[in-house]
């Protein structure tokens, strides 16, 4: 049951997030990605599954359970990676990010800070890569297989939790990153 307070606190950190032209205290951490070996064989997946529906779709029908393919993109906070866990956000493809937004000019713009949080919330879920114990990997994901923040991708996966319409936590099984 441990497990679960991770992803709810992803969840709750999406409204810390935010723009600002200001550097966060310390400056950034420089990302050193792990060994790809860390990661499950064959969870990048090098064809992509068939039929993604979008994120607010399967979060309408899914339930506990339910094996599902989602497409999105990897954000909506400044940072959408946990640290030292394989967990990240992912956010609806519908949801313009404020790199869509000529006039912002936001440093962050996967953080999606130039729409309503709730927004944000309602269109995203958690996503963790678990080990055979069911538990998530306790590594960084961040640059592992084209994993980055605002990086198109397709899930495939089992939801693990739902607690209500705007929390589901989805355990990855397969991962395609869509290359433009």
């Amino acid at each position: 049951m441990k497990w679960l307070i991770v992803p709810s606190i992803v969840l709750a950190a999406i409204a810390v997030g935010g723009c600002s032209d200001k550097p966060q205290a310390g400056g950034p951490k420089p990302a050193v990605p792990p060994a790809a070996s860390a990661l499950p064989a064959g969870l990048i997946l090098t064809e992509a599954p068939k039929d993604p529906q979008d994120i607010v779709a399967a979060k309408q029908s899914a339930k506990r359970g339910d094996e599902i393919v989602v497409r999105g993109r990897i954000g909506g906070r400044r940072e959408p990676f946990v640290e030292n866990r394989a967990i990240f956000q992912l956010v609806d493809s519908s949801l313009p990010t404020c790199a869509d937004n000529p006039a912002d000019s936001c440093p962050t713009p996967w953080d999606y800070c130039c729409e309503p949080k709730e927004q944000v919330t309602a269109k995203s879920i958690t996503v963790q890569i678990t080990g055979p114990d069911g538990k998530p990997l306790q590594t960084d994901v961040k640059g592992q297989g084209g994993l980055a923040p605002m990086a198109k991708i397709i899930l495939r996966g089992k939801v693990e939790q739902k607690a209500d319409e705007n929390v589901m936590v989805v355990r990855a099984d397969g991962i395609y990153v869509e290359r433009s």
